[in-house]
């Protein structure tokens, strides 16, 4: 791997690793206008800032420049976005979140990927836990899990 002539911190090798382990899958995949999956989303065309989903008291700031390596006959341009709030004196909380944006191009394509590195964490639900069911007292698992508790034999 290549890069330009400034040094690339700890947190920008992380991405430029991330994003070369999952180049495989990302030149392979068919994307018609955009593709998602996990925390990558896939487009043709490069998504404009103000059309990156934002809270409604902050928006996506780019934290440094941005830096381009260069992987066997592909280059990578990438920078770092985290929210910023619009108004700096609103008290209002901004969430802890980091977005990768890339540019990926080589002789035969040019893809733009999003990757959330650290996103939104949906809570986990009890229904997840429901196999502890076979461990519990049985009115107790009842409770919890009344549909699926049944489906497990007992211990």
């Amino acid at each position: 791997m290549q890069s330009n002539t400034h040094r690339l911190t700890k947190e920008q090798i992380r991405a430029v690793d991330f994003i070369n382990r999952n180049l495989g899958t990302i030149r392979k995949t068919k994307v018609s206008k955009q593709t998602q999956w996990d925390d990558i989303q896939v487009f043709r065309s490069k998504p404009a800032l103000k059309d990156i989903p934002c809270g409604k008291n902050w928006r996506w700031n780019q934290t440094k420049k941005i830096q381009t390596v260069h992987v066997a006959d592909t280059s990578i341009q990438f920078r770092k976005l985290i929210p910023r709030k619009n108004n700096p004196s609103n008290p209002c909380e901004i969430p802890d979140l980091k977005l990768w944006q890339y540019m990926i191009t080589n002789t035969t394509y040019r893809l733009h990927v999003l990757w959330y590195e650290r996103g939104y964490h949906s809570e986990p639900k009890l229904s997840q836990y429901s196999f502890l069911g076979q461990f519990m007292d049985p009115n107790l698992a009842t409770l919890f899990w009344p549909s699926t508790y049944n489906e497990y034999p007992r211990v």
